[in-house]
């Protein structure tokens, strides 16, 4: 009972129903308590037709005199206006309540996506920028933000509150007719579970699980490949790649000798980052300075699951808002050339902010990168003021993701269903 041809059809039998209606009464056709119609004023005849939407006739009694084809006419009007009615109210009925089957019943083609979180909207925004026919389902344990319980659709996206993991919640996702699912909660082991049921369920469907926990994610990734599973991504991975190819790469390249690199907080991007700059740019990095309160604990970590640290690494446990660790590491690296690409990694942003304002007093050359989510107009205006560089991670989030999800659909490859 919904769509846009559903709604046309109405139009057209209400359409319909005058010109049987009032072409029956100027030929002559009468009702038992109406005799002479075709005596009546058209703003009378007009009022008896529309009558039949809300009375069915009635009012009027059974059609009588005139040709038998003008008198069927009217008989079919007769039916046919209070059935136009109906739909009418029994859509308002169905849109009021909102059964899900009803909303199930209008999925086509369909994205669904496990997590209505920060990830999860920017996924939603991203599919509706480069893919606005596209229909969306979220999934969320909880009730997503103006949703009851149960789906709805609002703004051209539709909202299930349930466990992406268990049979019913899969089955209402209505899997066998969707075109990809993707799974951005806040949790790894819900992402992996919830990908791999909906992929057992539905063997051919395009299936992406966001993993934060890089030591989770490798071995998943190794262990998955060249077989039909769920693809792993990460959004570090995505933001790390980012920073290196738009701002490190070049910078590498136009200083002319080996730089100091210095990582404060060395979590999840922090290590991502190192990651990159150890497989593109090993040659670069002349000595590289490594902060965070626990430090030491995090490279051994780091060591155990992907690789050691170039020689003369300087691991620094302190906090990095603690101008006593940066006196630390200005000891440490009193001697090297140049000045260094600080990066600030933490995933607090106001401590990245509050770390790049005291650098900046106590060094006035080095390139700072503070990570923040959003690129609000106060953190431009602080950046633009102390002379350091902001990576918007929710800027990066939209690119980066934009180019996951075609590479996931097949966008612009012809794959595209």
């Amino acid at each position: 009972l919904s769509g846009p041809w559903f709604f046309w059809a109405r139009v057209a039998a209400v359409g319909l129903v005058f010109v049987l209606a009032l072409s029956a009464f100027a030929v002559g056709v009468g009702t038992a308590d109406l005799v002479d119609a075709s005596s009546a004023s058209l703003a009378s005849r007009l009022y008896y037709t529309a009558g039949l939407f809300v009375f069915g006739g009635l009012d009027l009694g059974i059609p009588t005199g005139g040709p038998p084809a003008a008198r069927t006419a009217l008989w079919i009007a007769f039916f046919l206006a209070p059935a136009v009615t109906t739909s009418a109210v029994a859509e308002a009925f169905l849109r009021i309540m909102r059964p899900t089957w009803l909303t199930r019943a209008n999925l086509r083609g369909h994205v669904v996506i496990v997590g209505a979180g920060q990830v999860g909207r920017i996924y939603r925004e991203v599919i509706q920028s480069v893919d606005p026919k596209r229909q969306i389902l979220f999934v969320d344990r909880d009730a997503a933000p103006g949703a009851s319980v149960g789906p709805e659709r609002t703004n051209g996206v539709h909202f299930l509150q349930g466990d992406a993991r268990t049979a019913q919640t899969l089955q209402e996702m209505e899997l066998r007719r969707a075109r990809a699912l993707v799974s951005v909660t806040d949790s790894d082991l819900v992402n992996l579970e919830s990908a791999w049921s909906a992929l057992a369920r539905q063997p051919t469907l395009d299936v992406a699980a966001h993993v934060a926990d890089l030591t989770l994610l490798r071995p998943v990734q190794r262990n998955v490949e060249g077989t039909r599973a769920p693809a792993g991504f990460n959004t570090h991975q995505m933001g790390a790649r980012h920073l290196y190819d738009r701002h490190l790469e070049e910078h590498f390249r136009s200083t002319g000798y080996q730089d100091v690199v210095v990582l404060a907080a060395f979590g999840r991007f922090g290590q991502t980052i190192l990651e990159i700059l150890l497989r593109e740019a090993p040659d670069q990095l002349g000595k590289l300075v490594i902060v965070d309160r626990q430090a030491s604990m995090l490279v051994r970590q780091f060591k155990a699951d992907v690789t050691s640290l170039p020689g003369g690494s300087v691991v620094v446990d302190g906090d990095m808002t603690d101008p006593a660790t940066w006196a630390t590491i200005v000891e440490e690296t009193r001697e090297d050339v140049g000045d260094p690409v600080i990066l600030l990694c933490a995933g607090d942003e106001v401590e990245n902010l509050r770390a790049a304002l005291q650098l900046r007093n106590a060094n006035r050359s080095a390139r700072i990168f503070a990570r923040c989510f959003h690129r609000s107009a106060f953190s431009v205006s602080l950046a633009r003021q102390s002379s350091f560089e902001l990576l918007a991670f929710e800027d990066v989030l939209r690119e980066t993701l934009r180019e996951h999800y075609q590479r996931l659909v097949g966008l612009g490859t012809g794959s595209s269903r």
